[in-house]
């Protein structure tokens, strides 16, 4: 018994655009009336595309699907599962530190306003930076990331790992993008020329409010540095933040910042 593409459509839930795609690429052998010239489908013809289906449920790309037809299909299919297992696996593991990742800034930021001029200890994980723009207040320069590193970290998966971080001189504040090393190693990503490695450790921490869009606080710098003079403890020169967040809150523009001393050593 043959089938016409319309009912084969309707048993499927599939479109006849579908079953044309499946056949375009080979994966179904089409063959017509010899009468009406229109197609025809055999149940075996079905059967292929049943499984076809699945295949691609499981996330298999139609070519793995033309090399499952080919010859060997037991070695074929074998081998093409076990490859898409291990990209399911990295998958998973993708998802669980990206949702690992998103509890943390959830958590940042609904703590972000008590903790104004607080100060606290914290382990900060090593992680990498590079340069994104160098400003003067609000006086910017223009953006300067080297393209191999924008070619590799300005991507959709990467992007979300990215954070905004600052390192604060006397003169400028270098505006840098970084990523935690753990994300790097997970993902595979190569480590860039022009990439700085920053060593983790315990580092004195405060949030600040560097002010509106046009008021940029330069002295935002003074608590910390004032606290840890205080309270003697011997710190890296090098202050770094991260963004923890920018946007209107009753009718004024926020912008918090985390400052980060890393403490030397000795302290501990």
């Amino acid at each position: 018994m043959s089938y016409s593409i319309g009912e084969v459509s309707e048993a499927l839930n599939l479109s006849r655009e579908m079953i044309r795609y499946y056949e375009k690429y080979g994966v179904l052998k089409l063959s017509r009336n010899s009468t009406t010239n229109y197609r025809n489908y055999e149940i075996m013809d079905i059967f292929w595309l049943l499984e076809s289906l699945q295949y691609k449920s499981w996330g298999i790309s139609i070519k793995d699907i033309q090399t499952i037809r080919s010859d060997n299909f037991h070695i074929h299919t074998a081998d093409i599962l076990s490859k898409y297992i291990s990209s399911i696996d990295l998958d998973i593991l993708k998802k669980t530190l990206l949702k690992e990742r998103l509890e943390e800034l959830t958590i940042q930021l609904r703590k972000s306003f008590y903790n104004l001029d607080n100060y606290w200890i914290q382990y900060i994980p090593s992680y990498y930076a590079f340069h994104l723009i160098n400003g003067h207040g609000d006086q910017y320069d223009r953006i300067n990331v080297k393209k191999e590193i924008r070619d590799i970290y300005f991507t959709g998966d990467t992007m979300a790992f990215l954070d905004n971080g600052m390192n604060w001189h006397n003169e400028y504040q270098e505006w840098v993008m970084q990523i935690e090393e753990k994300y790097v190693n997970v993902m595979h990503l190569p480590v860039i020329e022009g990439m700085e490695y920053v060593q983790g450790g315990l580092y004195v921490c405060t949030n600040v409010d560097i002010g509106e869009i046009g008021s940029f606080n330069l002295h935002a710098d003074a608590g910390i540095r004032n606290y840890v003079k205080e309270k003697k403890l011997s710190c890296d020169d090098t202050l770094r933040a991260v963004l923890v967040g920018r946007g209107k809150v009753d009718d004024s523009f926020r912008r918090i910042v985390e400052f980060r001393l890393r403490l030397n050593e000795d302290n501990t």
